[in-house]
């Protein structure tokens, strides 16, 4: 059910509206654009480096076996064979881990930035194309008008074929 829910919800996100207002413009772009979206996935990154960077280390086991027989008939395997473990684990001094957390913190602040400035440029981008198409439009629309109140005019001029004055050719 979830799943259905979530693919009505981005499949309504990728359905341009009619009469498109430049906040549907700048929140498409900022759903659509790759950068935003793997910048997204960036901060979620830090931010789990983040907690893991406040957590303790974990201690390490390792095992060890030595003298392993290889012969046909070895006898006993534990006669001949040494089996050490061990556990590790570290103890931080100094405020390691203070510091590593302050260091993954600004790491994700950095990035938390970089994704608000990118959102800033498309923002200014898309603002810019947007105002430029409207910009065009009405310089579109106001040649043609203008074309339309001066056709009248040169049509009606009898000196004039086709929108230029005539120059015969005898005439002086």
């Amino acid at each position: 059910m979830l799943v259905l829910i979530t693919s009505r919800s981005q499949a309504q996100e990728t359905q341009v509206p009619s009469p498109l207002t430049i906040e549907d413009a700048i929140r498409l772009a900022i759903n659509r654009n790759p950068y935003l979206v793997a910048a997204k996935y960036e901060i979620q990154a830090l931010e789990g480096d983040k907690i893991a960077a406040s957590k303790r280390p974990n201690p390490a086991f390792s095992l060890e076996s030595e003298n392993f027989p290889l012969r046909a008939h070895p006898g006993s395997i534990f006669d001949t064979q040494e089996i050490t473990s061990r556990v590790d684990y570290e103890i931080e001094t100094g405020g390691r881990r203070k510091l590593r957390t302050e260091a993954a913190g600004q790491a994700l602040e950095a990035q938390q930035f970089v994704y608000r400035n990118q959102i800033r440029l498309l923002r200014l981008e898309v603002e810019r194309a947007f105002y430029g198409i409207i910009l065009a439009k009405s310089n579109l629309d106001a040649s043609k008008l203008i074309l339309a109140q001066a056709e009248p005019r040169i049509c009606a001029c009898p000196t004039s074929r086709g929108g230029l004055p005539f120059q015969g050719h005898g005439s002086a």
